[in-house]
């Protein structure tokens, strides 16, 4: 049974502590000048936000990261890894060749719906087609709506494939239509913490976490 360690690992708390302590050092937590709302991929909007891409200013942090990625099963087993785009793009690239895996790689266009995903090449679709087992990386998943629309994607191409995803954080609840039926995927996280979308609440229930302004 393909991925079959995925179901019944779980992560170690020291594990999930050093995610959720890395996201904090590294800056991951952002709100906007003004009180000015970002607005998520359903169309929800919060005046807090996890960008992981800022984690790219501190190697150290991904070098830590990228370790805690290599051990989780669903990486080892995966026939080829891909990733939610656009942001884990880098990181999933680092992740494939310390593994010694082939990597599927995606495009969202900028300003594009976060549905509109594609592959960078006709090798990276042909590569889709030729393996049965993918792990597509991902930073920060809320409801699995961007993990869930890649793997459409990547079975537009090939309907047979057994995806799973793999996320340094889930900061809310699966919605449970992302996880079942024939479109259904597998999700995993390091880190599970429900995140407010407020930041009052945020500072209240985290005191203890820096939060970045951005514009």
């Amino acid at each position: 049974m393909p991925f079959h360690k995925c179901f019944d690992y779980e992560v170690p708390g020291d594990a999930s502590d050093l995610v959720w302590h890395s996201l904090g050092e590294g800056g991951a937590f952002v709100t906007r000048k003004g009180g000015k709302p970002f607005t998520f991929a359903t169309g929800q909007k919060a005046t807090l936000k996890l960008d992981a891409e800022r984690l790219a200013d501190h190697p150290r942090i991904v070098e830590r990261l990228l370790g805690l990625y290599a051990m989780h099963p669903c990486i080892i087993e995966a026939d080829a890894l891909s990733f939610v785009p656009n942001g884990m793009a880098d990181f999933a690239d680092k992740l494939s060749r310390q593994m010694g895996k082939q990597l599927i790689r995606l495009i969202r266009p900028d300003g594009a719906q976060r549905t509109d995903i594609r592959f960078v090449s006709p090798e990276d679709e042909a590569l889709a087609n030729s393996v049965s087992t993918i792990c597509s990386v991902e930073d920060i998943s809320r409801t699995g709506f961007s993990a869930h629309a890649t793997a459409r994607m990547l079975r537009g191409t090939n309907p047979q494939l057994d995806v799973h995803t793999l996320s340094m954080l889930q900061r809310d609840t699966v919605d449970p239509s992302y996880a079942t039926g024939a479109d259904g995927i597998a999700y995993h996280t390091f880190a599970h913490r429900h995140i407010p979308l407020a930041i009052e609440e945020f500072r209240e229930q985290f005191p203890g976490v820096q939060i970045g302004t951005v514009i």
